[in-house]
């Protein structure tokens, strides 16, 4: 584990490791993370599969998400904890 990993795991809230990696990326002179989105938009049930690139690393999670805003946020949590 990288130590800017051991940081974010800390005191990271499960709906904030979007935010956070985000800061970290400015604090540590890191591009920005991207997010890439896969949906299925059906009407009845959308689901999203989001990746993200966070300091020149591709992480994709691995099942569906029923919100992008959740899709984005599995995404940056397993770029922490990885």
């Amino acid at each position: 584990m990288e130590h800017w990993q051991s940081l974010l795991i800390i005191s990271v809230g499960r709906d904030m490791y979007k935010n956070h990696l985000q800061e970290l990326a400015q604090r540590s002179c890191f591009n920005l993370p991207s997010f890439a989105c896969i949906g299925e938009r059906h009407d009845h049930a959308p689901r999203f599969k989001a990746s993200v690139n966070f300091n020149g690393e591709i992480f994709d999670i691995s099942s569906y998400c029923t919100t992008l805003r959740q899709d984005e946020h599995a995404a940056a949590e397993l770029s922490i904890i990885r």
